[in-house]
Parts: structure tokens; C-alpha cells; sequence
């Protein structure tokens, strides 16, 4: 599966692709593009993604509560978003910082994405 987000020079490095190709490569993890986001799953439970909408990455606060890393998500710059008892998300602010998500979902899970 290709991940190019609009830079197809080959000159360039796309961290973004390269890190959506390693998941998709991987066997635990599973990537699933949609309209607006790019799905992430980890041994078929949602862990998070990224909102291409909004261009933000997100991690399921239901993934992070099963594992108990609300600490260590904070600590890498994610915030909690939404109310209470709605639709609530770990946010990382922009798509500068993917090199947080990768480190959050490599510790939470203890599966390295790249090998």
C-alpha cells in the first residue's frame, strides 16, 4: 500500500509515509485508509491514527486506558480531547511531531515498528 501525502519526488524522504509503509508491513499492526484518517490497529484493537483532516495524530483513549499509559502519552505531548462520556482521543498537536506517535505506540505496545 502507498502512502505518498503529495510529495512523490524521490529526492524527498516522507517520514510519514515511511511510517505508515512500516506499520502496514508489520505484522501486528494493521493500516486502514479512510476518508479523512488513516487507521491504526494493533492486534485488531484501534490504537489511534491520523486525522488528515485536521493533521493531527491520535491515539485511542480506550487503547491508552487498556494499557494504562495515560502518564506516558502525556509525557511524549498528547492531550485529551473531547468531553466526558462522548468521543475522547489523545491529541498530538500537527504532524511534526510523528516521531512522538511512532514512541508512543513502540512503548505501549513493546512491538518496534522498523526493524
Amino acid at each position: 500500500m502507498g502512502f505518498s501525502f503529495g510529495l512523490e519526488h524521490s529526492d524527498f524522504r516522507n517520514p510519514l509515509a515511511e511510517l505508515f509503509q512500516a506499520l502496514d508491513a508489520h505484522p501486528s499492526y494493521q493500516v486502514r485508509v479512510r476518508q479523512t484518517h488513516v487507521e491504526v490497529y494493533y492486534q485488531a484493537e484501534k490504537l489511534g491514527g491520523l486525522d488528515r483532516s485536521r493533521w493531527h495524530f491520535y491515539l485511542s483513549v480506550v487503547f491508552v486506558r487498556n494499557h494504562q499509559a495515560q502518564e506516558l502519552v502525556g509525557s511524549l505531548g498528547f492531550k485529551l480531547e473531547g468531553q466526558s462520556g462522548s468521543h475522547q482521543y489523545w491529541r498530538l498537536k500537527g504532524i511534526q511531531d510523528h516521531h512522538a506517535f511512532r514512541e508512543a505506540i513502540e512503548i505501549i505496545t513493546q512491538s518496534p515498528i522498523f526493524s
